[in-house]
């Protein structure tokens, strides 16, 4: 009998307990079962919820989901701004442990010894006169999603070079992912940083050797499938280049005036070499985006600002006639493969072959969706737009499009 009495007093003192803590606001640790945990929470005073937030995270662990999403829901009606924002970030913290071990679960069936993807990663550039930048993604297409964690990093510059590569793990495969690009000049390799993104990116930032504006960032002339142009901070950096260039240009133009008695013996044969390396220089400075038809069509000679032969000197300038395409991908679909655009490019490629089998005259496009200011600054109209330019003089082409049409206008 005295056993039996001592035992309900400690009952009776374990419930007075429980009361106690659930008046503090506190939930209590020894609650037998999920409904009874439901069942005290729907009693508990108001505000109650933000006394112990890690009531939530004890929920979790337990397993107990819908006494936890009981609480969380009871918070939106019952308790204040601050209460709401503790709860969170306890619910938030508990739920992100919980998705890495889960992951690190399944990433452990894969076998030690299992292969590991090698991922070349995508990136994109931009430059000033003084540095160039990069922006780098943990995925092989810019328009996939990036791995967004990662270790084991190591990146490194050199005179002529970036190196970086990492290990991670993305769709529960081990991955290893890397970046190699070799420059156009040279590089400072004690003056770089690197930088961890959002959205599984890290960017780089790194000072060229001499001021200058590169016509492109490799030493060749062909553009790697996964690289793609920094469009913000090029147009960040675009106004401080014009006037690098300008007063570049008037420093040559000082230098070529002190030696003009000199410049004016030139040959003929000397100039036209010269105005072939500007070209030569400057070619290849232009890119069209995956969208169009024209994509990596070596046939084809891409055009821009940077490199706009209409305005330049020599035979492959402004002594030539030169039939310039201006045409937007996106409202031609052409990344769905609408019959317009397909037609264009059809009778555009067509046509530029048999204009360059008969007569000497350049061929070019210019990609207006991603060189949107310099169409705008040539007055392009109604796209597919084409103009024919020669000795700075132009012409538009209003025909119907069809190749002897197109072929005729060139030839004019």
């Amino acid at each position: 009998m005295a056993l039996h009495r001592w035992a309900c007093c400690v009952a009776a003192a374990t419930a007075a307990c429980e009361l106690m803590r659930l008046a503090d606001g506190a939930l209590p640790r020894t609650l037998p079962s999920e409904s009874a945990a439901i069942a005290m929470l729907k009693e508990k005073v108001a505000g109650a919820q933000c006394d112990d937030p890690d009531s939530a995270g004890w929920l979790m662990g337990r397993g107990w989901w819908n006494a936890a999403r009981e609480l969380v829901t009871a918070s939106h009606s019952r308790a204040d701004e601050k209460c709401r924002v503790s709860l969170e970030k306890v619910v938030r913290r508990e739920v992100s442990e919980m998705k890495i071990q889960a992951d690190g679960l399944v990433l452990a069936l894969n076998p030690p010894d299992a292969k590991v993807g090698v991922v070349r990663c995508a990136f994109q550039w931009a430059q000033n006169s003084t540095h160039i930048f990069l922006q780098v993604k943990f995925s092989h297409r810019w328009s996939s999603p990036g791995a967004l964690k990662v270790h084991d990093e190591k990146a490194a510059v050199t005179n002529c070079c970036f190196n970086f590569s990492a290990a991670g793990e993305h769709s529960q495969l081990r991955k290893r992912y890397t970046l190699d690009l070799a420059f156009h000049k040279e590089v400072d390799p004690a003056r770089w940083s690197w930088h961890h993104a959002a959205n599984g990116r890290f960017t780089v930032e790194i000072r060229k050797k001499d001021h200058s504006k590169w016509p492109r960032l490799f030493a060749g002339k062909e553009k790697p499938s996964n690289m793609g142009m920094w469009d913000s901070m090029h147009s960040r950096w675009q106004e401080e280049l014009e006037e690098f260039e300008r007063r570049v240009a008037k420093e040559t133009r000082m230098a070529r005036a002190a030696k003009k008695g000199k410049d004016d013996k030139k040959s003929k044969e000397d100039l036209d070499e010269e105005d072939e390396q500007l070209h030569e220089a400057k070619e290849g400075s232009c890119y069209d985006s995956p969208a169009s038809p024209f994509w990596r069509d070596k046939g084809t000679v891409q055009l821009c600002e940077d490199y706009w032969p209409p305005a330049m000197k020599g035979k492959r300038g402004t002594e030539t006639p030169w039939i310039v395409l201006f045409y937007p991908p996106a409202a031609l679909k052409c990344r769905e493969r609408e019959k317009k655009c397909t037609d264009m490019h059809e009778k555009w490629s067509a046509m530029s072959t048999r204009v360059i089998d008969v007569a000497k005259v350049k061929v070019g496009i210019v990609d207006c969706d991603l060189h949107t200011a310099f169409c705008t600054k040539h007055k392009v109209g109604h796209m597919p737009f084409v103009r024919r330019y020669k000795d700075g003089k132009k012409k538009i082409f209003y025909e119907e499009w069809d190749i002897d049409s197109i072929m005729k206008f060139a030839l004019s």
